[in-house]
């Protein structure tokens, strides 16, 4: 196989990955290269048609088999003794075999990462030792924000918000180049706010936090603008905070502000790939 340097514009946006250009051997055309006659004076024959792999000569149905069978990964060799977690040469591993699976042909690339990605949501936290802070997740987290197919092809991430601004920060950057982002669901750990001072926290410190995530959801959607506009929920972890949040003005704003999407309705997608450093035994049929 053989790489242009130039990939071609797949999603509209200028955006492609840098494996979009790959070309098979089986289309390159023999008998030309040389422009001459043969020996008896005549010109040479017809350029053989070019023929596609074998894989694309069976049913779709059959094809998506197989790619699923790709991708699929024992997860026993990268768990870890003590949390269940696995390592994050797991997810490493995982984003090769697509990768090498997109450089196939544009066609498999199509099929799989749609595929692959419509029921991949990345999972992103940090700020609990018990839901995934360690090493592991952190390089983890690292593997998602710096991957190329995650900027192209990721639509869903949970996103549980930190206490820590450097994490905040950085994922705040990594909304902003998610190209088909379609949901985004945040997640609150905590309550707004209890005491006097965590009270004006809750009023006047948060507001600028979120501004900072509106600001990104609108620099994503600008930097896109051919892309949907993606929806974004909140979800309390425990039931007995969520009037804390509910009896704050500014976020009650916030969230009619942003949580519509550019559909009418917000998808309905079963999530069978959870990306990150995770405990395997998470529900692997949760619906968004």
């Amino acid at each position: 196989m053989s790489s242009s340097n130039e990939p071609p514009d797949i999603s509209g946006n200028g955006a492609g990955d840098n494996q979009s250009s790959i070309v098979l051997a089986s289309e390159i055309q023999p008998g030309t290269g040389t422009g001459t006659s043969t020996s008896t004076g005549q010109s040479p024959a017809p350029a053989a048609a070019a023929s596609k792999p074998k894989i694309f000569k069976i049913p779709i149905e059959i094809r998506r088999m197989i790619y699923r069978f790709a991708w699929t990964i024992d997860p026993k060799p990268y768990r870890l003794r003590k949390t269940y977690q696995l390592r994050y040469d797991y997810l490493a591993k995982q984003m090769a075999i697509l990768t090498k699976m997109g450089e196939v042909s544009r066609q498999m690339r199509d099929e799989a990462y749609g595929d692959f990605f419509r029921s991949a949501q990345a999972y992103m936290r940090w700020n609990t030792q018990q839901q995934g802070y360690s090493p592991q997740n952190l390089e983890a987290m690292r593997v998602l924000q710096h991957c190329v197919l995650m900027e192209n092809h990721l639509q869903h991430v949970i996103y549980h918000w930190p206490e820590n601004a450097e994490h905040r920060g950085s994922m705040f950057r990594w909304l902003e180049t998610l190209s088909q982002l379609r949901t985004l669901k945040i997640v609150f750990s905590g309550a707004p706010g209890v005491g006097v001072n965590e009270r004006h926290k809750a009023e006047h410190y948060l507001p600028r936090l979120f501004r900072r995530l509106v600001q990104s959801l609108e620099t994503r959607n600008a930097n896109f603008p051919e892309s949907k506009k993606p929806w974004v929920t909140f979800y309390v972890e425990y039931e007995k905070l969520v009037a804390l949040w509910n009896q704050l003005d500014w976020f009650t704003e916030l969230v009619r502000e942003i949580s519509r999407g550019t559909d009418p309705k917000p998808p309905s997608t079963i999530i069978e790939n959870h990306l990150g450093c995770l405990d395997p035994l998470w529900p692997r049929q949760a619906r968004l």
